[in-house]
């Protein structure tokens, strides 16, 4: 199991990568709302790792966050990234540059809630 270390040292990973293809061209705009996907998932998992909660599933990770006190508020913008990057990958459907914005809006949210756990790490 990933430590809560691990996890926020990914999700920094993931969002150095989603401002490298953000700022390269429009072309992966798909990708980029697929890694602050996975970005906010690693914040989350970081989050309930520090409860020793280590979700195997995507479907365990839902419920965590609807269960959990300290998550249940960010979980509308954590389902919008879901979709929209289960949209990206699995269907045709053209991800344009409100798609990003929204989804860029989620993350801060979703980080914004997350940071007061991790001071000066997030």
């Amino acid at each position: 199991m990933p430590t809560t270390n691990e996890h926020i040292s990914k999700a920094i990973h993931n969002s150095l990568f989603s401002n490298h293809l953000k700022s390269s061209t429009n072309e992966y705009s798909d990708w980029v709302v697929t890694v602050y996907f996975y970005t906010a998932l690693h914040l989350i998992d970081a989050y309930l790792a520090t409860l020793g909660k280590h979700p195997p599933s995507h479907h365990s990770r839902d419920t965590h966050i609807q269960r959990v006190s300290g998550l249940r508020e960010i979980y509308p913008d954590y389902r919008d990234l879901e979709d929209l990057s289960r949209d990206a990958r699995y269907t045709t459907r053209v991800v344009d540059q409100q798609d990003i914005q929204d989804s860029e809006v989620s993350l801060i949210a979703i980080r914004n809630h997350i940071r007061p756990s991790f001071p000066g790490e997030i």
